[in-house]
């Protein structure tokens, strides 16, 4: 249905996966322009910090075709009272909110984000038939379920306060920070996004995983952390519909 709405509007749903591969290469130019400067970054070099770039490009055009259309509109939902019919539906409610909608213009990132994965694996002489990157495959889809896990939760604040539009472009703004290697945050930084909120090692861990070989610590605490967040996801939010009030009552 979601298909047949944006094709049924082509300009719009072509200029939405153009948009996408404007920014995308907009992205790869300021990274191409700084390593003209420095050969390597904190020891990762362009093509290792180029395999980060299109995994966090990858992870983010999936999280924004499954959930964008539906996570970003759940404070309207709320405060309109347009939930209430979801909470009667015999089915789950988290479920249904967060995957009522796909947001095909998204799909633009996508096969970029996958070429500059392969090229850049080519380039390191990384296998791309191996365990690394059969790990690599499950740990970006964890990734993908962590990050949803931590939105998912910010947005069901949106039961509690009225506004948190500040809170939700926040999330999107701290999103970039997928791009970047963790050796480079320190300090308060470190303790927000990496073990708090951990918005860096959604995508550091995966690439770190395929480029050194599987680290049995590392791939434990990352699947116990997504497992933990979704966990949470799941409590916070049956937990606010107990004091959800309805704006239609």
């Amino acid at each position: 249905m979601n298909m047949k709405m944006a094709l049924m509007y082509r300009a719009n749903f072509f200029l939405n996966v153009l948009d996408s591969i404007v920014w995308f290469a907009i992205t790869l130019l300021f990274f191409h322009t700084i390593f003209g400067q420095v050969t390597t970054i904190k020891g990762w070099d362009f093509n290792k910090l180029m395999l980060l770039i299109g995994t966090a490009e990858l992870v983010k055009s999936m999280l924004f075709v499954l959930f964008i259309e539906n996570l970003a509109g759940l404070p309207r939902m709320v405060n309109s009272g347009d939930i209430d019919g979801i909470l009667l539906k015999p089915i789950n409610s988290q479920f249904y909110v967060s995957l009522r909608r796909f947001d095909f213009g998204n799909f633009g990132n996508i096969l970029p984000a996958l070429f500059l994965i392969g090229y850049s694996c080519y380039q390191i002489g990384t296998p791309f038939l191996s365990f690394n990157t059969l790990v690599y495959v499950f740990l970006v889809l964890c990734s993908i379920l962590l990050a949803y896990a931590i939105w998912f939760s910010v947005m069901t604040l949106s039961i509690w306060l009225q506004q948190i539009d500040g809170m939700h472009e926040f999330f999107l703004s701290a999103m970039t920070l997928m791009r970047f290697p963790q050796s480079i945050y320190k300090g308060i930084g470190r303790l927000l996004f990496v073990f708090l909120i951990p918005i860096v090692t959604i995508t550091n861990v995966p690439v770190s995983i395929l480029l050194n070989g599987v680290n049995i610590n590392h791939l434990i605490l990352f699947i116990v952390s997504t497992i933990f967040y979704v966990l949470f996801s799941i409590f916070f939010w049956k937990y606010s519909l107990r004091w959800y009030s309805s704006a239609s009552s």
